[in-house]
């Protein structure tokens, strides 16, 4: 079986999934999707957003190329 007729197959079973069992249409939406974890800490998106949200912190201030981005547009 060609790679195409394979696809053309599971496109098919799909669409039969999605309005007849929509249990196996999620599993086989979900076992097709091949999601990799990222690779990055939930720690370290918590420091960041709470760094982007804390205006005491360096991260929040506005650099020099904003503050003259701003001048130059009045």
């Amino acid at each position: 079986m060609s790679r195409r007729n394979y696809a053309n197959d599971q496109t098919k079973i799909l669409e039969s999934y999605k309005y007849n069992n929509a249990k196996l249409y999620w599993k086989l939406l979900k076992d097709t999707a091949k999601v990799k974890s990222p690779d990055i800490l939930v720690t370290s998106v918590e420091v960041y957003f709470k760094a982007v949200n804390n205006p005491d912190d360096p991260f929040f201030q506005p650099d020099e190329d904003v503050l003259y981005l701003n001048i130059c547009t009045r």
